[in-house]
């Protein structure tokens, strides 16, 4: 007659994952009665989620990680010229890239940032919106005229002007703003005026007055002396 011995079992194990591609785990223990897997998605892979270990159910069978996926990203254009941009996040899933024109350069406009539809390096997101201010320059002949250049830019022209009427110009200035960039502005409307001198000898007897010699508003007036009237 034999005494029993009994409550003793081989011990059961999960294998590891077949595939732990985009996870990152540790395995504390794979007995199946005590799992103790912990896993997290690879992001410095690029893979995001929320990774979940799914234990065996048999002996030797494996264990799964499900939860993570491959992040799809888009790539920053060739040319970027006359944007300030700022990549925050360039994955499709949560993409966060914003731009400005890069006034600093000469360039103006809205920026506007379109992410890519596809993954892949050839995918790249737009950035629109943005074009090189366009300038006019000075008016080649400024004789006559007295200029106010408040903005040279084509699409905010704000150039003032009047007629230097000090060196004896005369007129309403009128500022006609070039019509492509790099050509000039013109100025027109003021013209030199012609004046009237003064007789080189006025003979006694006239009290003159001269309010205006220029010719086409000639505005001089002359009177006898009263000694004069007495005499005749």
């Amino acid at each position: 007659s034999h005494y029993s011995v009994t409550g003793c079992y081989p011990a059961r194990y999960c294998f590891m994952a077949r595939n732990m591609t985009g996870v990152i785990v540790t395995e504390n223990n794979l007995e199946l009665e005590d799992f103790d897997v912990a896993a997290k998605c690879d992001d410095t892979n690029g893979y995001r989620g929320t990774a979940r270990v799914i234990p065996c159910t048999s002996t030797s069978s494996r264990y799964r990680v499900t939860g993570c996926h491959l992040v799809q990203f888009c790539w920053a254009p060739k040319n970027i010229t006359g944007y300030n941009v700022s990549e925050k996040d360039l994955a499709m899933e949560s993409f966060n890239v914003t731009a400005q024109c890069d006034t600093e350069r000469g360039y103006k406009g809205s920026a506007r940032v379109s992410p890519c539809l596809a993954d892949g390096p050839t995918s790249h997101y737009s950035v629109t919106g943005c074009y090189p201010a366009r300038y006019c320059f000075m008016a080649r002949n400024m004789t006559g005229v007295i200029v106010t250049e408040n903005n040279l830019e084509l699409e905010d022209f704000d150039v003032a002007a009047k007629c230097d009427d000090t060196n004896g110009y005369r007129g309403t200035a009128r500022v006609i703003p070039c019509t492509s960039t790099s050509s000039r502005y013109r100025v027109t409307g003021c013209h030199l005026v012609q004046f009237c001198w003064a007789p080189k000898n006025i003979t006694a007897g006239y009290n003159v007055s001269e309010k205006d010699l220029a010719m086409e508003s000639f505005d001089v007036t002359a009177q006898c002396e009263e000694v004069y009237e007495r005499s005749e």
